[in-house]
């Protein structure tokens, strides 16, 4: 208590003001809890609850700290003193409107959820854009009689609790400070501490990243429910809340597109792409090991032609398995990637991935077709890096490895080295007593190319600058001893694997999570492929005795339902991606390219590209002369691949809104 009142008035009236707002929220939050928990059978789990409650205080103590930011900026101004009259009405004001707020969009959250089972985001705002039916559904939907007066009498009791508490506080005297410090001393310690626990409080995690929407994420939707704020969430979610989805040329290629995919029961009204996929029965269950490999472009893969052996330990593996030639990437950066392999729908979400985007982060994943699986996810930084952390809770009982977990500090940016991360998931898979799936994402073949301290007995290798340029290198010494270092990282990894007994029960598959821009020496930079192409490597050494080419076209959507061929367990799919290994026909056999400037089909043989002023052209990019322009001479063939490309275009739109999790069959 002597602490407490030798604080400055101003920072105890800050301090009671925050705790107050705070408190409101804390019991809105159990009012939500008490109203909405699940029957004990269908519970999360005591820890699913534990974590989301933890998660929703800090939730609820940023939003008290940002609706009190006023008061912890102005309050310290003369002509803003909580202790003069006038300023005090103007404070009790507006921290009583803060409160009503806070009350008002509770209790309007505590509707919604009962009416859609989902938490308030800024979709809800689209309502108030028809005043009329918002209006009506208001009336019809909440106790508008009654509610409206209780909330009236409700911010009125808050008003009084902070005249009895906040402002109480600014009449309580300044103790004078501890003997021996000044009183100006004591005050600026005070101030300091007050700023440093307010940034904190704001920040809300000890780590690289501040506490996200993505973090209350959990497979258990009442979980990840509980742990959001739902002020918070609908301005997390307002600059996604209208999509442009052309619902019409959706349905209109619906049915070309579920015959190609094989739906099980094509139903243009409901727009289902489900079909269950049952692979080949296995005796013993496999493992599935992904590995994310960074910026892979296949244009600097010994394997698919680069003569500078930039990638030795990757070209060995290569020869000793299935290589997809034809591969692609629908539209990089890395989180986009991490999204499109997880749910099967090429990420073509604008402006931002849909990693980002709170209403898109709930989708069916195939891999819960795995219930005897253990999942894990290796990543050298934080999984909130891109908001990947939100998708990555769809895949049920997944253990994510990030910053915190690793054992040495950080050696860049993007967190510990792929060489330790590849060491430290090689120790907990040899501890694996079960079947698994993990994914390990490298990050270090990226500016700024850290060659860590900790090397190993890698040596950088000095390049001529001319013959970097002509094989796609931009002249960069560092961008060729990165994806060096990155293939020293995997062989390391492969021979660690080698000597373990989970080795030839898995099927290992790496593949680029996008390409690099090339020096204009390389013809597919001039067709805008290069960020696109990159290497699809399903290595199963307990499988098969020598390596294949395949020049099937794919993308990133297609590697889990392939994973899942190995794994012999029947499971739903409900997007675009497709098994590799099964057999296809000829139209089955696609890719789709997508950039904010163009896009394009691919199949075995031609490339058609939508340039941004409409202009359809077809290329031929394992011709001779890749880069002419044969559109002329098979008009035939542009309009169908047009036709198709549009489709899939609308298609992968309409999903990311409409793949809500589904059961897997038994």
């Amino acid at each position: 208590m002597r602490l407490w009142r030798t604080l400055p008035p101003r920072l105890r009236f800050l301090v009671c003001s925050v705790l107050a707002i705070f408190a409101l929220q804390v019991a809105l939050r159990g009012v939500f809890y008490a109203r909405f928990v699940p029957p004990a059978g269908d519970r999360p789990t005591p820890v699913a609850l534990a974590r989301a409650a933890y998660l929703g205080l800090k939730f609820d103590l940023r939003a008290s700290l940002l609706l009190c930011l006023p008061v912890a900026l102005l309050a310290w101004v003369r002509p803003f003193d909580p202790a003069g009259r006038k300023a005090g009405r103007a404070w009790l004001a507006y921290l009583t409107a803060a409160g009503a707020l806070t009350m008002f969009v509770g209790a309007v959250d505590l509707g919604h959820y009962a009416w859609r089972h989902r938490r308030l985001d800024a979709t809800a705002l689209e309502h108030v854009e028809s005043p009329k039916i918002a209006l009506q559904l208001v009336w019809e939907h909440y106790p508008v009689a009654w509610g409206t007066p209780g909330l009236l009498a409700a911010a009125a009791a808050f008003a009084w609790a902070l005249r009895r508490t906040a402002f109480r506080t600014l009449q309580m005297p300044e103790e004078p400070s501890p003997r021996g410090r000044s009183p100006r001393a004591g005050r600026t310690i005070a101030v300091a501490a007050a700023v440093l626990l307010y940034a904190a409080g704001l920040y809300g995690k000890a780590s690289r990243y501040p506490l996200r929407w993505c973090d209350a994420f959990h497979a258990e939707p009442f979980a990840t429910a509980l742990g959001l704020h739902p002020l918070l969430y609908i301005v997390d979610t307002h600059e996604f809340r209208a999509p442009d989805i052309n619902e019409n040329q959706v349905r209109e290629y619906y049915g070309e597109l579920a015959r190609i995919l094989r739906v099980d029961t094509p139903d243009p009204a409901r727009l289902d792409y489900a079909r269950v996929v049952r692979p080949a029965p296995r005796e013993r269950p496999m493992n599935v090991v992904l590995i994310h490999l960074e910026s892979w472009a296949a244009f600097k893969t010994g394997t698919l032609g680069n003569p500078l052996d930039p990638t030795p330990n990757f070209d060995r593996i290569a020869r000793e398995s299935t290589l997809f030639t034809h591969f692609f990437v629908t539209r990089p950066p890395t989180a986009r990637c991490v999204f499109s392999i997880l749910t099967g729908i090429p990420d073509i979400h604008i402006p931002h991935s849909a990693s980002s985007d709170p209403l898109v982060s709930s989708q069916h994943c195939v891999l819960n077709a795995l219930r005897g699986h253990d999942k894990m996810y290796f990543i050298g930084g934080s999984a909130s890096w891109g908001n990947i952390r939100g998708i990555l809770q769809n895949v049920e009982g997944i253990r994510i490895y990030e910053e915190g977990d690793h054992e040495g500090p950080a050696d860049d940016v993007w967190g510990i080295s792929d060489l330790r991360l590849f060491e430290e998931a090689s120790d907990v898979l040899r501890a694996q007593t079960r079947p698994f799936v993990a994914f390990i994402q490298t990050a270090g073949n990226h500016p700024p190319f850290t060659i860590p301290a900790y090397h190993g007995d890698f040596e950088t290798v000095p390049c001529d600058g001319d013959l970097l340029w002509r094989h796609g290198f931009d002249d960069r010494q560092v961008e060729y001893d990165g994806i060096r270092f990155l293939d020293y990282s995997l062989g390391r990894f492969f021979d660690l694997a080698r000597g373990e007994a989970y080795f030839a029960n898995t099927v290992f598959l790496m593949y680029g999570d996008h390409g690099t821009k090339a020096s204009e020496a390389l013809p597919w930079e001039t067709l805008r492929l290069t960020y696109h192409h990159v290497p699809f490597v399903v290595y199963a050494p307990g499988l098969e005795r020598e390596g294949r080419r395949v020049p099937t076209a794919g993308m990133l959507v297609d590697v889990l339902p392939t994973a899942m061929g190995f794994t012999g367990t029947p499971y739903l799919n409900t997007t675009l991606g497709r098994d590799l290994l099964a057999e296809r026909t000829a139209e089955e056999k696609f890719a789709y390219v997508d950039d904010s400037e163009y896009s394009g089909m691919i199949d075995e043989e031609f490339f058609l590209r939508r340039d941004p002023d409409a202009t359809l052209r077809l290329f031929r990019p394992l011709s001779g002369n890749p880069t002419e322009d044969v559109a002329s001479g098979d008009p035939g063939r542009v309009r169908r691949m047009s036709d198709f490309l549009r489709g899939l275009h609308e298609t992968s739109k309409w999903l990311l809104y409409h793949n809500p999790p589904r059961r897997h069959p038994e």
